[in-house]
């Protein structure tokens, strides 16, 4: 049998399955185990799941334009990673954004890179846990006010990708977060359009939250960056069955921010 990546890409000889299987083999073995690849700890799709160790191909890697530098495309062992799921290569997060598919050798998904960490009350243990998102400006072209003879109306925008899971899937509009690199006086923004049908394949995708500038507040908490929601929470959350306030975190912390 030819190697591999030299084989012919339609087969109709009747044995394709032992020739995807032997061509998977070469790939898990020779390829993946070369210094091609990368080792990543798959969090699946909660950065509080235990890791377990895969290895990856990140293509793309010196990329051309301000676009390509935010994701690349991953080749990796079939069924090693779905939509949504959360990775960590070399210290930096990344989460996988598109569908991921198969030729029977690998697999190949999108990865974007998660460039903050967003601190928020969860709504089913009501602790503050910490998540590694995606944040893109959603203001395009706009300046980021809108002006008139009374007033200075906010129109910045916010586009966050979060890994949907039993807590991402329960935030709403009005839910607000703290997300600056200004830790003195940050910018808080509120969910004004929740969206968890568009990414969503075979059970597993992302949550997309556009949000809108909201007014810092007195009782946000600004040294640790979490917004306060405990009206939202109050409103939305104890009174419509989320979750019981009395829920206990992991023993061993897992992970809760301690404030």
């Amino acid at each position: 049998m030819k190697d591999w990546y030299l084989t012919d890409a339609v087969t109709t000889g009747g044995f394709e399955n032992d020739e995807f299987r032997d061509w998977r083999g070469a790939f898990e073995n020779d390829v993946l185990t070369s210094f091609a690849s990368s080792e990543a700890k798959v969090y699946n799709n909660n950065p509080y799941n235990k890791p377990h160790t895969i290895r990856i191909i990140m293509q793309n890697e010196t990329a051309d334009s301000y676009n390509k530098m935010l994701y690349r495309l991953a080749l990796f062992s079939v069924g090693a990673l779905q939509c949504g799921d959360l990775i960590e290569v070399e210290g930096r997060w990344w989460l996988v954004i598109s569908l991921v598919e198969n030729n029977g050798v690998y697999s190949k998904g999108m990865l974007y890179y998660c460039n903050t960490w967003v601190n928020f009350t969860s709504l089913t243990t009501f602790k503050t846990v910490r998540y590694p998102v995606v944040v893109h400006n959603a203001t395009q072209y706009n300046s980021g006010e809108r002006s008139s003879d009374y007033m200075t109306i906010v129109s910045s925008q916010r586009l966050i990708y979060f890994p949907c899971n039993d807590e991402t899937v329960l935030l709403d509009n009005d839910y607000r977060f703290l997300i600056d690199k200004n830790t003195y006086h940050p910018t808080a923004w509120k969910i004004a359009q929740i969206d968890t049908e568009h990414d969503n394949w075979d059970g597993y995708g992302l949550v997309r939250c556009m949000a809108v500038e909201d007014e810092l507040q007195p009782t946000d908490d600004v040294e640790h960056m979490i917004a306060n929601n405990s009206k939202w929470i109050e409103k939305n959350g104890k009174n419509s069955g989320y979750a019981s306030e009395e829920l206990i975190p992991p023993s061993d912390g897992g992970g809760w921010i301690d404030i």
